[in-house]
């Protein structure tokens, strides 16, 4: 039998003094202070708890992350792989593999919903034509199984004006995904090349409207930064009354490249260095190629004083500086990757079961005549294609086993003109 004085005391602190009741039955009271104290005590754990759930998850989470990123080529690998079918442009292609490792980072950590931590950084490729930006772009996508869509800024205007608009580039990614949206969202990449066409023509309010220069870098500012676009469900252009899908630009890599030819005057002109002119001006290869060496040092603020919108230029956030090309180099792309433009003609030659070789002297002659078209690697092979033209005429009907290519072919196929057939 509990007394009526227990009764009226809390049962887990004893307190009888001014007592209030606020949870009672036959055998238990409990006072306010003591029921505030148990919610207390009961949360505390609870939130404990959670806490230690959510970090099993993350750490289940980042489990599958690591081990799913350790599958990835490093950017070690990645180089060493881009050194067997891109000749030269070293530091370029250590920058560009660390930025694709990263974004494959990036695709996976979204994966496992850690993806709102990871912002992407759009690459921007600056250097002379020919240099091999598309075809780094190009070789890095297709070793990691990336889908990438190549663009030509020239031909891009804004919505409302006769050309292709910038959402018809993500119809185009979409269609190299096969239709996979999630796909083309998560892993795609689009390269934009010739972005330097796209300057500002000129700095006076009072111009018209410039619908495919400024006014593509403004269409392109949410694409690059991450928006939800419309585009055509069937590709093509977007018509009023057509059916279209919701495409997130967030995780798309944009990597943007172009040639920037005379920003060399604005570095110059910060410099207080004056170019040489005249005839007496000394246009070596060796001369020329130490010049062009001046782009490396070319930044943001450059781009943004060449004509480029500061708003467009901070969306890429890596600038990628390619070298441009020595007379050694020129002559290793002919003859030393697996992409080697000398392979691709003798292997066409080999399909009419003829070997065609070519020796180190004309390698050179040939790597000299091209350097001096100043279009970079494009050169070689329409030099190539004037060295071979009467033997690619005349082969296929002769009886013929072999065929080398000499110095004297050379000179010889490329002496009645001043330049290759490009």
């Amino acid at each position: 039998m509990v007394s009526q004085e227990v009764k009226n005391r809390c049962t887990a602190c004893g307190n009888g003094e001014g007592f209030d009741k606020v949870a009672y039955s036959d055998d238990i009271m409990l006072c306010k202070p003591c029921i505030l104290d148990g919610y207390e005590f009961l949360s505390a754990q609870s939130r404990q708890a959670n806490k230690e759930e959510q970090d099993r998850t993350h750490k289940d989470a980042m489990e599958m992350v690591m081990e799913d990123v350790s599958e990835l080529r490093k950017p070690r690998e990645l180089v060493a792989l881009l050194d067997e079918y891109v000749i030269g442009q070293h530091d370029a292609k250590q920058m560009l593999s660390v930025a694709i490792y990263q974004h494959q980072k990036r695709i996976i950590l979204n994966k496992h919903g850690f993806g709102s931590q990871a912002k992407k950084s759009n690459l921007l490729l600056i250097g002379p034509t020919g240099t091999g930006k598309t075809l780094l772009a190009e070789t890095i996508a297709a070793l990691t199984d990336l889908p990438i869509h190549i663009q030509d800024a020239t031909p891009l205007t804004e919505a409302g004006y006769i050309g292709d608009s910038v959402e018809d580039m993500l119809a185009e990614l979409i269609q190299k995904c096969d239709g996979d949206i999630g796909l083309a969202e998560s892993k795609g990449i689009i390269f934009i090349d010739e972005i330097d066409k796209l300057r500002k023509r000129g700095d006076s309010a009072n111009l018209n409207r410039d619908p495919s220069g400024d006014g593509v870098q403004s269409a392109l500012l949410k694409l690059c930064e991450g928006a939800d676009v419309r585009v055509p469900v069937s590709g093509g252009r977007k018509q009023q009354a057509a059916k279209t899908q919701t495409i997130n630009t967030s995780n798309i890599l944009f990597i943007a490249s172009g040639a920037f030819e005379g920003i060399d005057e604005i570095l110059d002109k910060e410099s207080g260095t004056k170019k040489r002119i005249g005839f007496v001006a000394d246009e070596t290869p060796e001369t020329r190629v130490k010049e062009n060496a001046g782009m490396k040092h070319v930044n943001a603020k450059h781009i943004v004083q060449y004509g480029m919108k500061p708003e467009f230029v901070g969306r890429f956030s890596t600038i990628v500086h390619l070298e441009p090309l020595t007379m050694d180099v020129m002559k290793q792309i002919i003859t030393d990757s697996k992409r080697s433009m000398f392979a691709g003609h003798r292997l066409l030659a080999l399909a009419d079961n003829i070997d065609l070789s070519i020796t180190d002297e004309a390698v050179e002659a040939v790597a000299h005549h091209a350097f001096e078209q100043k279009v970079g690697a494009r050169g070689l092979d329409g030099t190539m294609n004037k060295v071979l033209k009467e033997f690619s005429f005349d082969s296929p009907s002769e009886n013929i086993d072999s065929f080398v290519i000499t110095e004297s072919v050379v000179k010889h196929a490329l002496s009645d003109s001043d330049s290759p057939e490009l």
